[in-house]
């Protein structure tokens, strides 16, 4: 059972990474992979606290219940970021700015370059 649960948080996490490290440039991607990795690992410290919270505060049934929040987030999360790499470095620009991205190399080892 821990090696079919294992495998289905694997499906379920690997894409996380997916867009966002294909994307980005070397120089980003480490830092890329430490938001998203500290986000995951701030998940497991903060919904067992919440989680004691609400057993404390009303029940174990609504504890339980509220664990559906976190698949709803996800759906959410889903539908609402961006799924290809086109549209990540596009939405990317619109927050941060000017940033070079691999697409940005690909375009310029084609481009003739001035004498």
């Amino acid at each position: 059972m821990g090696t079919l649960i294992s495998a289905v948080i694997g499906l379920c996490y690997m894409p996380c990474f997916s867009v966002p490290l294909r994307s980005l440039p070397p120089d980003l991607a480490g830092a890329a992979s430490g938001i998203i990795l500290f986000g995951g690992q701030l998940s497991g410290i903060v919904v067992p606290t919440l989680f004691g919270h609400v057993v404390d505060v009303w029940s174990y049934r609504l504890a339980f219940w509220s664990l559906a929040l976190g698949p709803v987030l996800a759906i959410a999360a889903v539908l609402c970021l961006p799924q290809t790499s086109h549209r990540f470095l596009a939405r990317l620009r619109a927050v941060v700015g000017d940033i070079h991205t691999k697409e940005d190399d690909s375009d310029a080892s084609t481009a003739p370059h001035p004498a």
